[in-house]
């Protein structure tokens, strides 16, 4: 097949490699087709025009690097934006000169010059010439000195001679550096030296280039007391008193000029009180003693803690008084509604009545049985009547027992006789008590107020009557107990 030749061919290479070349020489012009079996074929002619005509190159504008000021052994980037290769290929960097030694190409490269060095940067390639470069200097140097910190105030219990021996405190700074974070820390005056009082520490951090910070610490000597207090209530030391637990101190100037603080760590316990009231019946045991009489009493001891432990106690003995029994001493048999009660009641106690010899029967009473009704039965005789007491706090009073004649009608007139006579009763002054004791028998008379206590005790009484003063006595109610031939005889009596 004849290959189509006629037209434009396209060479593979840009023909543009050839700009700025020679025209003159032997040009070697190769075609080839697109058969390679086909191969014998033969070019009739061909042409090739060579332009000899000036082509104008567009040069690179270079770019402008600031220049850096960097630590020793640091890296640097340099780097540029606003550069313009046009028909250039390539920016390529160099040391030493422009177009020295090449170190790197691109728009950046990394850098880590030991010491101060100046960079060219230049573009290459295409039609543009070698001649000019841009620079910028990586400058090396540490000028910037280190930032030292340390304490400002350092407390040291030292003797009480206030001489001592200075520590190394070049652990208690820290140091920053620009450069290089591995400054020398040095002490002044050094570890190890005598020292009297309060004493100024200077701390000095010097970099790799002999850049210099200095910090101070002030040393503040004090003598050191600490004690431990155990106290009930209260403590005295400094001049004060402390009533809570705690840690306390107290500063003050030994007599060498040295600061002293005393630390005192104090535990306060407490005493303790008990109050307790109680009502007891005849005795009460406490605290291992055994109280028979009502009042305040107190008893200390020791706590728990050590401290004084006071109870108080308030108590009451209750002793029920002797009753006074009221009712008549000669009872009617076959009667009902005899009443009997008790003169001194409290209202509050329950009263329990027996009778003796089944004479009569107790028909029952009010609601606390201070007041009773007796039948009296068909027999013509003595009974005896008792009654005791027990209050609300179960406790129980001595039996009262009076004595009963139960008479049949027939013989009521023979015992009359024998009944007490107070006259006149109320009385002022005096007043006369008459009974029969026509065998003079040895009589005893008690005087008793309302509170069942005996005011007046008259023994041995052989006359049948017996003159009562007033005196000191208060006015009020009396009852006259007599007791006669083994028989008990009350009435009551007032006084005015």
């Amino acid at each position: 097949t004849t290959p189509a030749i006629s037209g434009v061919f396209q060479s593979i290479d840009l023909m543009s490699n050839f700009n700025g070349e020679s025209i003159t020489g032997v040009w070697t012009l190769t075609v080839l087709d697109s058969y390679p079996t086909e191969d014998d074929g033969v070019l009739n002619n061909w042409s090739l025009e060579l332009c000899t005509d000036y082509i104008t190159c567009n040069e690179a504008v270079l770019p402008i690097v600031e220049n850096l000021t960097r630590c020793p052994g640091s890296q640097a980037l340099l780097v540029f934006e606003d550069g313009e290769l046009n028909d250039a290929t390539s920016w390529n960097w160099y040391t030493e000169s422009c177009g020295g030694l090449n170190v790197g190409s691109g728009n950046f490269i990394w850098v880590s010059p030991e010491t101060t060095t100046t960079y060219y940067i230049r573009a290459e390639g295409g039609c543009v010439s070698n001649d000019t470069c841009s620079s910028v200097t990586v400058t090396i140097e540490d000028s910037t000195p280190p930032s030292i910190t340390c304490t400002q105030t350092e407390i040291v219990n030292i003797e009480p001679s206030c001489l001592s021996t200075l520590e190394d405190y070049t652990n208690e700074a820290y140091a920053i550096d620009y450069c290089d974070n591995n400054s020398i820390i040095t002490q002044s005056p050094a570890p190890g030296t005598m020292y009297s009082g309060n004493q100024t520490i200077y701390l000095t951090a010097t970099d790799f280039s002999g850049n210099q910070d200095v910090c101070t610490i002030e040393i503040i000597s004090q003598v050191n007391y600490s004690n431990s207090e155990t106290a009930c209530d209260e403590f005295f030391w400094s001049g004060v008193t402390y009533t809570e637990s705690g840690v306390y101190s107290n500063s003050y100037i030994t007599s060498t000029g040295c600061d002293s603080l005393a630390t005192l760590d104090l535990t306060i316990n407490y005493s303790s009180n008990s109050y307790d009231s109680i009502i007891s019946c005849d005795s009460y045991t406490w605290n291992e003693t055994t109280y028979t009489e009502s009042g305040n009493y107190v008893y200390s001891s020791t706590n728990m803690n050590g401290c004084d432990n006071l109870a108080s106690l308030n108590l009451n003995i209750l002793e029920l008084e002797n009753l006074l029994i009221d009712g008549e001493q000669i009872g009617f048999a076959e009667t009902d509604n005899n009443s009997y009660s008790i003169l001194n009641s409290n209202q509050s106690s329950t009263y329990f009545w027996s009778l003796s010899n089944n004479t009569g029967t107790i028909d029952g009473g009010n609601a606390n049985n201070s007041e009773i009704n007796i039948s009296w039965g068909a027999k013509d005789s003595e009974t005896i009547l008792c009654a005791y007491e027990k209050d609300e706090y179960d406790c129980e009073g001595p039996e009262t027992c009076i004595t009963i004649d139960v008479k049949r009608p027939t013989s009521i007139k023979d015992f009359e006789e024998e009944i007490l006579s107070i006259s006149p009763n109320p009385f002022k002054n005096q007043t006369k008590v008459s009974f029969n004791n026509s065998k003079q028998s040895k009589a005893n008379l008690k005087l008793i107020d309302s509170r069942g206590r005996i005011v007046r005790d008259y023994k041995g009484i052989t006359t049948n009557n017996i003159i009562i003063k007033k005196d000191k006595l208060a006015e009020g109610l009396y009852y006259i107990e007599l007791k006669l031939n083994n028989q008990i005889s009350r009435k009551t009596i007032i006084i005015q």
